[in-house]
């Protein structure tokens, strides 16, 4: 976007100011601009990168953004204290929120897309948020630039950065593993809900907002998966199936089945006592299956994840991808 140009060009000026050879070109501008989109462009968080660029390359720079906070620091001496680091900016900011938006807003972080009013308040909802109150707290949220409307403002987004201090800010709390389970268990019941209207008149808007709540509901099948409920983020894959073949998308159906097993199997092989017996992939993907009415293709889901589940055991590249899968997205 040209939003996103317009930042690359001014790292690359701030770059220019802390080092002579650094140079935007068809070697460097991809990476620029990965580092303006993951900081949300930013512009202190990009001038705390372009500032790191004195003693570390802006390949490592990129590659270590996933710990932005420890990363940012380091700002102008004649700045004020709170605009020297990305985490002092941002915990600032914080300090103004009231009780119930501090709260509300952390719980926000566990959404890989964004939330509903709706899925805002199933999810983070509780004695310290009222859901009575959960559509003005969002919209004082928004007004404070911590959230921001999307999809005609009926979705809410947050940047990046925001996320990851309210994910930092759960697990210091260990608040993170619950609201991600009630995450999952809000993207499950969703996809169960909208069985029926699939094979409606309602087939259209519902897919439309299957397909807005795709990241949530991978990292719902991540988040069981890791748990190492090998059912409940089949479950989950399963039916997400069910709509990729309904759409006709059959490539994707091994991915997210055999990606959902591979990372379950992942989880329990390192929780599971020694000598446990595992479940084959085929099986569970069959015990997944049963039952479910996804749109009535349980059945060819199962035998088309079988295939996959065949073919994974003999190609090290599928396992590998499927490894990848799991471990790959939001968390």
């Amino acid at each position: 976007s040209f939003a996103t140009y317009s930042s690359a060009s001014g790292t690359a000026d701030r770059a220019a100011a802390v080092t002579r050879e650094f140079a935007v070109n068809d070697a460097t501008i991809g990476t620029v601009i990965e580092i303006v989109r993951r900081l949300d462009g930013l512009p202190l968080a990009i001038e705390l990168a372009a500032a790191r660029l004195r003693g570390m390359p802006l390949a490592e720079i990129a590659a270590r953004l996933s710990d932005r906070f420890r990363l940012l620091t380091g700002g102008s001496r004649t700045a004020m204290p709170r605009h020297r680091t990305l985490r002092a900016v941002v915990e600032w900011s914080w300090d103004l929120l009231a009780p119930a938006e501090r709260v509300l807003v952390e719980r926000l972080a566990v959404f890989a897309a964004g939330a509903t009013v709706e899925s805002a308040s199933a999810v983070c909802a509780d004695e310290q948020v009222a859901a009575d109150d959960v559509a003005d707290l969002l919209a004082s949220l928004v007004d404070k630039s911590l959230l921001q409307p999307v999809g005609g403002g009926e979705r809410l987004r947050m940047l990046e950065t925001i996320r990851e201090y309210g994910i930092e800010r759960l697990d210091e709390r260990a608040e993170l593993a619950e609201l991600r389970r009630r995450h999952a268990d809000y993207f499950a019941a969703l996809l169960q809900r909208a069985q029926p209207h699939l094979v409606s008149a309602d087939q259209l808007p519902w897919l439309a907002r299957l397909r807005s709540e795709r990241e949530d509901l991978l990292a719902a099948i991540r988040f069981r998966a890791d748990c190492g409920d090998a059912d409940g983020a089949l479950g989950i894959a399963v039916n997400l199936a069910g709509i990729a073949m309904l759409l006709g998308n059959h490539t994707e159906i091994p991915l997210l089945v055999g990606g959902a097993h591979a990372a379950a199997a992942v989880a329990s092989r390192t929780s599971a006592p020694t000598g446990t017996r595992r479940t084959s992939s085929a099986r569970t993907t069959r015990r997944a299956c049963s039952g479910r009415r996804t749109i009535s293709t349980a059945p060819k889901i199962a035998a088309t994840a079988g295939r996959a589940s065949a073919r994974t055991s003999r190609a090290s590249s599928t396992r590998a991808k499927c490894r990848s899968w799991a471990n790959s997205g939001p968390r």
